[in-house]
Order: C-alpha cells, then sequence, then structure tokens
C-alpha cells in the first residue's frame, strides 16, 4: 500500500467511502490444541479406568468379607452342635472321645471336621483328636471317634471338650 493520500472525489460524485483493511490470521497452533484435546481424554479415560478397576476390586473384596463372615458363623454353629458323650483314657497314652453331632447347617457341606481336647484333671491340654464327618444333610446326626495319640506323660485321667469346628 502505499502512503499517499486519496485523490480527491470526481465531481458528481459523491465521497469516497472508506476502505476496509482485511487482515487475514495465519493458521498456526491448531496441533496444539488436537494434542490438548487428545490429552485431555487420555486423563479421563485413565480416570475412568482406575474408577472401574476400584469399584471391582471393592466388589471382590465385599464378597470374600462376606464369604469369610459365613464361614465363621457356620463353623461356631458346628461347634454348638458338637457334643462329646464319652470320654476314655486307654492304654498306651491313648484317649477316645465320643462325639455326637446333628448338622445345624442350612446346606449339606463336604466336610466338617470337629476337634476335640483332652485335659487332665487340671485343666491343661494334654493331647487333641479330630473326628470328620463327611456329606451330612441339615439336620442328620452322627457320631464319631477323636483319638489322642500322644497324651502327655503321667496322664491319669481325662476329660475331653470340643475346641474347634471347621467347615470345608
Amino acid at each position: 500500500m502505499s502512503d499517499q493520500p486519496l485523490p480527491p472525489p470526481a465531481p458528481g460524485q459523491g465521497p469516497i467511502p472508506p476502505q476496509q483493511i482485511i487482515i487475514q490470521q495465519k493458521k498456526g497452533g491448531t496441533w496444539w490444541k488436537v494434542l490438548l484435546v487428545l490429552f485431555g481424554l487420555l486423563v479421563l479415560g485413565t480416570a475412568g479406568c482406575v474408577a472401574l478397576i476400584g469399584g471391582a476390586a471393592k466388589e471382590v473384596s465385599d464378597s470374600i468379607d462376606e464369604a469369610e463372615d459365613q464361614r465363621a458363623a457356620d463353623e461356631a454353629l458346628v461347634e454348638d452342635n458338637a457334643v462329646v458323650t464319652a470320654c476314655v483314657l486307654a492304654e498306651f497314652g491313648t484317649a477316645t472321645a465320643t462325639v455326637e453331632f446333628t448338622n445345624p447347617l442350612d446346606e449339606e457341606k463336604g466336610y466338617v471336621s470337629i476337634e476335640v481336647g483332652f485335659l487332665d484333671d487340671e485343666g491343661t491340654v494334654v493331647g487333641s483328636g479330630t473326628v470328620v464327618f463327611e456329606n451330612l444333610s441339615p439336620g442328620q446326626k452322627a457320631v464319631g471317634e477323636a483319638t489322642a495319640f500322644d497324651l502327655a506323660d503321667g496322664t491319669t485321667s481325662v476329660n475331653c471338650e470340643v475346641t474347634d469346628g471347621t467347615v470345608f
């Protein structure tokens, strides 16, 4: 453009309209915007995945906790429904306990294990034995024997009690 003034309008013509200067901006930096949008999407996608995995992990953890609580409750029921009906000191450092058990659980379990503690007259544990019941239906009664094979030396009498119940 020149710096010379515009000529005056010709006679009979009106004033010269003002001229407009149009400046076009160079279209640069678009790729930065694209990268910024892609980075934002990456951050949002990662956060979504982390939230999804965290939620799934909590569900699994809650399910495991619930199963452990149910197992503990079942085992407490087993212990409460196992009764020692006889406890006999035998020869050669052994003793036998007869255990009567009625399955209190609402479903059949593969195995129920009941541990019996053999105690001397002072209440000190001098031996232990286990009786296992297999595939008992709910309400089914069974009788089994638990034997302690290596009683403490000098044991002259024993008392027996249920010390643990396990469901598996």
